[in-house]
């Protein structure tokens, strides 16, 4: 129930009382005989504690995102959580996901839904379309999984307990589009380009494991496909060269 509608209902109940107190007390002070008294303070003391009530209610300002707590905005905060949100996300790009659509196919208006997989289970939150949706630099996702009946206060307890991953060959189903990669092309330059000439990434032995974004990717239509892990591959984190140097190629 909105604000405006917690006023109404409390002026209702205010009138209706006040009514009743009014029309007891003449009755009181003209019909009463023999001794017969009524004790109306607690009429009087509830109907009181509903006039402060309503007083504090139409003193208080609407909530907004510019509502603060003298330091920061509901916006801001929003805002800082969105930008800290995708930084854990661009860092677990194997884990994390986005998508305009729930498990069902229902959406909030203008708004999506990013996640991370969490070894306890997931981590999600809701943002606007707009300006968040190209911010967040994971996977997208026709529908997003089914939610796991996390709460707020769980999904940030998932997100405290993740670590640094220790750097793994990817294999080449798991690159996507929008994916952040560590390109290892060994000791040959390299560069990868797709079926319309568009470079993806380019690599060799001065950049090899260098942190790659992939703007462009089909599993389906990409250069070099049988190439990878041959000439080229790529990590999910930064591996070390002796990691680099002991793991062998096809």
């Amino acid at each position: 129930m909105d604000r405006e509608k917690v006023i109404n209902k409390v002026k209702a109940i205010v009138a209706d009382m006040q009514e009743e107190v009014d029309e007891w007390k003449d009755y009181s002070d003209s019909k009463l005989r023999g001794g017969l008294t009524c004790d109306c303070d607690w009429w009087y003391k509830t109907l009181q504690t509903l006039k402060n009530a309503l007083a504090v209610l139409k003193a208080q300002e609407p909530i907004t995102g510019e509502t603060s707590d003298g330091y920061h905005t509901f916006n801001e905060l929003y805002h800082h959580r969105a930008v800290l949100f995708s930084v854990i996300v661009a860092n677990y790009p194997d884990r994390a996901w986005k998508s305009k659509k729930h498990h069902d196919g229902t959406m909030y208006e203008n708004m999506f839904i990013v996640g991370i997989d969490t070894p306890d289970g997931q981590a999600t939150y809701h943002y606007d379309v707009d300006p968040y949706w190209d911010m967040f630099k994971c996977r997208v996702l026709d529908n997003a999984p089914e939610w796991d009946g996390h709460t707020p206060a769980q999904a940030i307890e998932r997100i405290g307990k993740l670590k640094a991953q220790e750097p793994r060959l990817l294999t080449l189903d798991e690159i996507h589009d929008s994916m952040v990669v560590y390109l290892d092309a060994g000791t040959k330059f390299l560069k990868l380009v797709d079926d319309d000439g568009v470079v993806l990434a380019i690599g060799g032995s001065e950049r090899a494991g260098a942190k790659c974004f992939i703007t462009v990717w089909d599993v389906n239509v990409a250069a070099m496909n049988d190439e990878y892990n041959v000439t080229w591959r790529a990590w999910s984190e930064r591996p070390t060269k002796e990691q680099r140097e002991g793991t062998l190629w096809e």
